[in-house]
C-alpha cells in the first residue's frame, strides 16, 4: 500500500510541477484515464497478494471481480465526463449548471453504492466473511487513491487562474 502511495504523490507532484493553470477539459481526462489504467493493474496486484484467495475462491471470484468493475467503470466515466464538463465551466457557470453538475456528481456516487452493495451478497456466497471485509477495505483504498488526482486537479467552482 505504501508503494501505492508513494506512486500516487509522484504523479501528483509531476502534475504539479506541469501545471500552469487549471486544468483543461482534456488534461482532466487524460488524468483520469492515466490513473484508471494504473489503478487497474495495482488494484489486481493487491487483490491477488492481500486477499491471499485459496484456487478455488480465485476461480469463483475473478469473473465476478470483473463483472463488478465493470459496472463500476460505467459509472467512473460518467464521472470522468462530468468532470470534464466542469472543466470547461469552472470558472463562471450559471446557477443551474451548478445545480446540475452537483445532482449529476450524487446520482454518480449513489449508483457506485448501490452497484457495491448489490455485488455484496455475491462476494459473500464465494469468500468468508475476513476476505470480503480486506476486499472491501483494499477497494476502498485504491479508490481513494485514484480519485487524488482529479480531486487535485480539480478548481472550486468560480476560481479563475
Amino acid at each position: 500500500m505504501r508503494k501505492l502511495v508513494a506512486i500516487a504523490c509522484a504523479v501528483l507532484t509531476s502534475m504539479a510541477v506541469e501545471a500552469q493553470g487549471p486544468p483543461t477539459p482534456g488534461e482532466l481526462e487524460e488524468t483520469f484515464e492515466m490513473m484508471r489504467e494504473f489503478m487497474s493493474t495495482e488494484r489486481e496486484t493487491m487483490l491477488e497478494s492481500d486477499l491471499r484467495l485459496t484456487r478455488a475462491e480465485r476461480r469463483a471470484f475473478w469473473p465476478l471481480y470483473e463483472k463488478y468493475r465493470a459496472e463500476i467503470a460505467t459509472a467512473q466515466d460518467r464521472l470522468g465526463q462530468l468532470l470534464a464538463e466542469f472543466a470547461e465551466n469552472y470558472a463562471d457557470p450559471s446557477d443551474e449548471q451548478v445545480g446540475r453538475f452537483v445532482d449529476e456528481y450524487f446520482a454518480i456516487e449513489q449508483r457506485m453504492l448501490e452497484i457495491r452493495v448489490a455485488y455484496l451478497p455475491a462476494f459473500r456466497e464465494i469468500l468468508p466473511a475476513q476476505k470480503v471485509a480486506r476486499f472491501v477495505q483494499i477497494e476502498s483504498k485504491v479508490d481513494g487513491i485514484a480519485r487524488l488526482p482529479l480531486i487535485m486537479d480539480t478548481p472550486l467552482i468560480g476560481d479563475r487562474e
